[in-house]
């Protein structure tokens, strides 16, 4: 589900503050996360968000 098109849809609807990356192992693997992330047009701290921020704060760790 690594698509442009799809994340920007989801980040447009539902904003980067509700975004949490995950996986759905073991259907899915983490192979191609890195460069995915790496191909959007996000700022350090906007990764930071969906990468683990948001999880940290919905989670309050």
């Amino acid at each position: 589900m690594f698509h442009r098109a799809h994340f920007e849809f989801i980040r447009d609807t539902v904003g980067l503050d509700r975004l949490i990356r995950s996986v759905d192992y073991p259907y899915l693997t983490l192979d191609g996360t890195r460069s995915f992330l790496d191909g959007l047009s996000l700022d350090s701290e906007e990764k930071h968000k969906i990468t683990h921020g948001n999880a940290e704060k919905l989670f309050r760790l």
